[in-house]
């Protein structure tokens, strides 16, 4: 907002010579000129005054955020260990059952094929008349280690991304 003066559009000389015909007039319009000044120097130091209040405002939220975002870093750091952790202990316990799965298998495998032999001594010997099926006991021992190896591997990368999706959620 430009403000208007009396004096805008007049030199030094002007003023002079006008002060010279009527000199209480232009003292008048000076002093209303310097009235009006004033009044637009207050306005002018109260805006300022507002404008520091409110980047003193400013400055607090920044604070305030800053520490906020530190928290958050430190608890997402935390998260993350805790993250890796986790994943740590489900690989050290899907090797633990991958383990013992293989021991379970290599034992059904010795049991079918003492049944198998048991079957098919029988056979040989006349007390049955259906010849019992020879499978590759091997070959299923070998799907079923892989087939449960696909799941125990699914079942970890499955309860990573639930870890992760829900510290992501705590985040927000």
């Amino acid at each position: 907002m430009r403000m208007t003066l009396w004096s805008d559009d007049k030199t030094n000389e002007d003023i002079q010579k006008l002060a010279e015909t009527n000199s209480n007039s232009v003292v008048y319009n000076l002093h209303e000129d310097l009235l009006c000044v004033k009044e637009q120097l207050a306005k002018a130091k109260e805006d300022y005054k507002a404008l520091f209040s409110a980047f003193e405002s400013c400055q607090d939220e920044l604070k305030e955020s800053n520490e906020r975002e530190s928290i958050l870093s430190c608890q997402l750091d935390s998260h993350i260990e805790r993250v890796a952790e986790l994943e740590k202990e489900n690989k050290r316990e899907s090797m633990e059952l991958r383990s013992r799965l293989g021991s379970a298998l290599g034992r059904n495998s010795e049991y079918n094929s003492a049944i198998e032999t048991v079957a098919y001594r029988c056979f040989l010997a006349g007390l049955t008349t259906e010849k019992p099926r020879e499978p590759n006991v091997q070959n299923n021992t070998a799907t079923a280690i892989s087939h449960f190896n696909v799941m125990v591997d699914r079942h970890a990368r499955s309860a990573s991304r639930h870890i992760l999706e829900q510290l992501r959620k705590e985040q927000e």
